[in-house]
């Protein structure tokens, strides 16, 4: 990348996942999409989780707490079922984000899985 987007940047290095003209990520302020600042080069990024940011910098926040760091954060991105799962294994919480359609606010369709200790993810071939 060329350009430096002032005060946003990843914070979990698994975290990061390309889903073709994409690229989604953990920041401290949710999850993010650089696709549209990709492409039109002036709006601003997607939050993905606005929807359920109180939840999600809970679980970041405890996720820090409990670890430390953001070292076993963990993310996968389905192509063919299009969706992001972003795993805290240390509160045992999943998100699962729909990339299918946004919500009108530009925000993801999100399911949050608790009691779920994820600590890897995998995508198989079928």
């Amino acid at each position: 990348m060329a350009d430096v987007i002032a005060g946003v940047g990843c914070v979990a290095r698994d975290s990061v996942q390309a889903t073709g003209g994409d690229l989604i990520f953990l920041s401290d302020t949710g999850v993010r999409s650089l696709g549209r600042l990709i492409q039109e080069k002036s709006l601003p990024m997607r939050d993905l989780t606005k929807n359920v940011r109180d939840d999600l910098l809970k679980d970041l926040q405890q996720e820090r707490l409990n670890v430390g760091s953001l070292k076993e954060v963990r993310s996968i991105y389905s192509e063919i079922n299009a969706f992001y799962l972003l795993s805290f294994p240390s509160t045992e919480t999943v998100y699962c984000l729909d990339m299918r359609q946004p919500l009108e606010d530009g925000s993801a369709r999100i399911t949050q899985w608790y009691n779920y200790q994820a600590t890897s993810v995998v995508v198989t071939g079928s």
